[in-house]
């Protein structure tokens, strides 16, 4: 918290403010960033044999992707941060607070303003485990069961855009996610097993409160499998946001480091991914 303090403080004072992403502010925030703080999914189950931290996919993915009971371990979080092509790819859908922003922006075409703003989450799906998460024996085995590590990559797709208010203050949003196998060649057909709708378990009580909640009040369309590639999806066609509702507050950022404080008091530690020469 120490170090935090002064990083915040000698941040403070160059009077910089991040919302001015452009060729006058001295860091470039597009690119992609490895996240190093702790991941803040909620009901962490421990570490694996290799330091992992272990999340059941449910609580990764907002209850979105069956099985939710699944563990699975986190390899890596990664933030992309890019400018919009606002003639080709405007945003799917916008918090309604900010709808008339949004507009104003893809009306003169103001792409330095709005970002794409992803989380990018590689973990494995851990082995001994039935296919609903329970812990199985590799001396006793037993039909549905992963036998062995299956790599994925879930990605949370959202938006950044500047808060007209308050200094270094950036508005978010999330508009959907994705979960696909990293490894086709190797581990598709398992891949498929897996997340066959047929064989996956019912979600629990807690788990179709919070969907039903999602879909009223997000108006999420949940994902459905079968894709040649494995690939689910989901939308969230009401995400929640709005300047003051959801936001990262900028706390010091440089070319190779970024700190983020989330509206919920979280602290975010990001160093840049340097492009390979």
């Amino acid at each position: 918290k120490a170090d935090l303090s002064i990083l915040e403080s000698y941040y403070a004072s160059s009077q910089l403010d991040a919302r001015q992403l452009s060729d006058a502010f001295p860091y470039e925030m597009d690119g992609t960033w490895l996240t190093l703080s702790m991941p803040t999914y909620p009901d962490c189950r421990g570490k694996n044999q290799d330091d992992d931290f272990l999340f059941s996919l449910g609580r990764m993915s907002f209850d979105m992707f069956r099985p939710t009971g699944l563990l699975c371990s986190i390899q890596g979080i990664f933030n992309t941060v890019s400018k919009v092509d606002l003639d080709d790819h405007p945003p799917s859908s916008v918090p309604r607070r900010l709808q008339g922003e949004v507009l104003e922006c893809v009306k003169n075409k103001e792409s330095g303003t709005l970002r794409a703003y992803n989380i990018v989450t590689t973990l494995s799906i851990e082995p001994n485990q039935s296919y609903s998460g329970k812990a199985i024996s590799p001396a006793c085995p037993q039909p549905n069961v992963v036998a062995n590590p299956v790599r994925g990559i879930m990605t949370n797709y959202g938006y950044i855009l500047p808060d007209p208010s308050i200094a270094n203050r950036l508005s978010v949003w999330f508009t959907g996610g994705s979960l696909e196998v990293n490894d086709e060649t190797k581990d598709l057909d398992e891949w498929k097993r897996i997340f066959n709708e047929t064989l996956a378990p019912r979600r629990d009580m807690k788990e179709r409160a919070r969907v039903l909640a999602a879909r009223f009040l997000l108006g999420a369309e949940l994902p459905v499998g079968g894709s040649s590639d494995g690939m689910m999806s989901y939308r969230l066609r009401r995400p929640i946001g709005g300047h003051g509702c959801a936001f990262c507050d900028v706390l010091y950022m440089d070319d190779v480091l970024r700190v983020m404080k989330g509206h919920h008091g979280s602290i975010f530690v990001f160093a840049k991914v340097q492009p390979e020469e």
